[in-house]
């Protein structure tokens, strides 16, 4: 389906982040619910990182709670946070624990 998939899985485990407002139709939330399901078996972290305020993140949520390799955080107002705060949440403790089994 996704042709960067084709290619071998990475030896090394990678943490990738994924940054949205959190607005999905059910067309977006199929394609990106078949590549979350096509890239389990990669060696891949893949972080949902929801911003703003009012957004819908039901999607997101579900996605994380159904993927060992996926997480989810959300950032409500990107000027309140410290960069330490942002850290803590990005590189939480699931997520260092998925790496080191990898």
């Amino acid at each position: 389906m996704f042709g960067f998939m084709k290619k071998k899985p990475a030896s090394v485990p990678s943490y990738l982040m994924f940054i949205t407002d959190g607005d999905t139709d059910q067309t977006d939330q199929r394609t990106a619910e078949a590549l979350l399901k096509e890239m389990a078996s990669s060696n891949i972290y893949i972080q949902l990182i929801g911003v703003g305020r009012g957004a819908r993140f039901t999607f997101l949520k579900d996605m994380a709670d159904k993927y060992d390799h996926v997480g989810f955080v959300t950032f409500p107002d990107l000027d309140r946070v410290t960069d330490d705060q942002m850290y803590e949440q990005l590189l939480s403790e699931e997520a260092c624990e998925w790496m080191k089994t990898r």
